[in-house]
């Protein structure tokens, strides 16, 4: 799919576009062409005068109950959110059944994420079951 963003400001510190007015078009999920008042077939044209892009964004304190509270929330849900927010990562809390705190529970969480909509970082509890009260043998 090709995809044209007309007149969004470019938010982007690390871009000599950041802060400028521009065009963007898109070919399968990636920026091909940045520039002033782009002439490239389109199978998709957006208007965004007025809106903002930048690079996806990463939230770092996302509860979702996956292993062992999935009716709170599981990985497949807090990814749609996620994305469906802009974020392209999200940083999971360890408050889980069990809490995430062993090598044996970050691989779950990066296997059962990989190659999915955003990318996921375990955040690890530093004390056993998050009670504070000693540390992860």
């Amino acid at each position: 799919m090709k995809l044209l963003i007309r007149k969004a400001v470019v938010v982007d510190p690390h871009s000599p576009y950041h802060g400028k007015v521009s065009d963007l078009f898109i070919e399968n999920d990636t920026v091909t062409g940045i520039g002033s008042n782009l002439k490239l077939k389109a199978d998709k044209v957006v208007e965004a005068e007025g809106c903002h892009v930048s690079p996806g964004w990463v939230d770092i304190g996302v509860q979702a109950g996956d292993p062992g509270l999935e009716h709170r929330e599981d990985l497949q849900s807090a990814a749609r959110a996620a994305a469906a927010g802009g974020y392209t990562g999200i940083g999971v809390f360890p408050n889980t059944q069990p809490v995430i705190h062993s090598k044996s529970e970050v691989a779950y969480l990066v296997t059962q994420t990989k190659g999915g909509l955003v990318d996921f970082f375990p955040i690890g509890a530093i004390s056993t079951d998050s009670a504070g009260n000693r540390s992860p043998k």
